[in-house]
């Protein structure tokens, strides 16, 4: 049983992380189809930010 809890333990925040991920990525897609260019002075960033959306 003890297992068990400790592993619900590190299951809860990761779970919390990947959803957190998941908005964050939701997030940018909507930026992005608002404004197309995020930062236009730093396009290695907004190739980052596009391959992070994609994924």
């Amino acid at each position: 049983m003890s297992k068990k809890k400790e592993s619900s333990k590190i299951d809860e925040p990761l779970e919390f992380v990947h959803n957190l991920t998941v908005d964050s990525l939701a997030f940018i897609q909507e930026q992005e189809q608002e404004n197309i260019e995020l930062i236009p002075d730093k396009p290695d960033i907004n190739r980052r930010i596009k391959k992070a959306s994609l994924s």
